[in-house]
């Protein structure tokens, strides 16, 4: 079942609509998307130390389209940690290749967000919560603005050491009703600046289920 956000609930989080994609959502029309009501989108650019999107389809063009429509651009980085062993090396050839899609790519309205998620504790030399910190924290330390963490609740309080907070928190949250539940945010936060609220919304503009996030506006105008 598609979940969607109503306009009244937007305006009383004093929030803006938007989505993320990647390569399973290729045939966007942004002209479109902007009309329905977003505002912003996260691009996913690279995956772990090799993978990056444009296998599938044109990061550049797709990019240059949303910004064209007015619609505030930000790059994810979905974190594959374990390739290596120590987690500081391992943070550091992530964030390698992400600088080097950086440079070749349109400069977005949005700082870089770590995507790092439950596969992350099987991945960071059997799953060791020390060592997911030292990744986060190496990978957080790498950039000249102050990078978005994307996770959720359980795994945010079961491997981190809970002095992130300082760094916007992009949550990850599908309740039943977003029109009426929010999330519980996890220790450490005082507050998100983009909740996720669904995996299944549906929006003018795409013809499928896709990401749907709120973000706040206090954050969305710094930008």
């Amino acid at each position: 079942m598609s979940q969607n956000i109503s306009k009244e609930r937007l305006k009383a989080l004093n929030c803006v609509l938007g989505f993320d994609c990647s390569k399973y959502q290729i045939s966007i029309d942004w002209r479109k998307v902007k009309v329905a009501g977003i505002e912003f989108a996260f691009v996913k650019i690279t995956e772990g130390t090799t993978g990056h999107e444009d296998n599938i389809y044109n990061v550049k063009n797709r990019v240059l389209e949303a910004q064209k429509n007015n619609i505030k651009i930000g790059y994810y980085h979905f974190a594959r940690p374990g390739d290596i062993g120590d987690p500081k090396l391992d943070a550091s050839a992530e964030i390698l290749n992400i600088k080097n899609h950086l440079n070749i790519l349109p400069k977005p309205e949005f700082p870089i967000t770590l995507d790092i998620e439950e596969y992350a504790k099987n991945c960071i030399l059997q799953g060791n919560a020390k060592n997911i910190n030292v990744f986060i924290n190496t990978f957080l330390g790498s950039f000249d603005e102050v990078s978005i963490l994307y996770s959720y609740r359980a795994f945010l309080d079961s491997n981190s050491n809970h002095t992130f907070g300082t760094n916007p928190l992009w949550i990850a949250y599908y309740p039943s009703n977003p029109n009426k539940i929010l999330p519980k945010l996890p220790l450490g936060w005082m507050d998100w600046k983009i909740w996720q609220f669904t995996d299944k919304g549906r929006i003018d503009g795409y013809n499928g289920d896709i990401d749907l996030n709120v973000m706040k506006k206090d954050y969305f105008d710094l930008y």
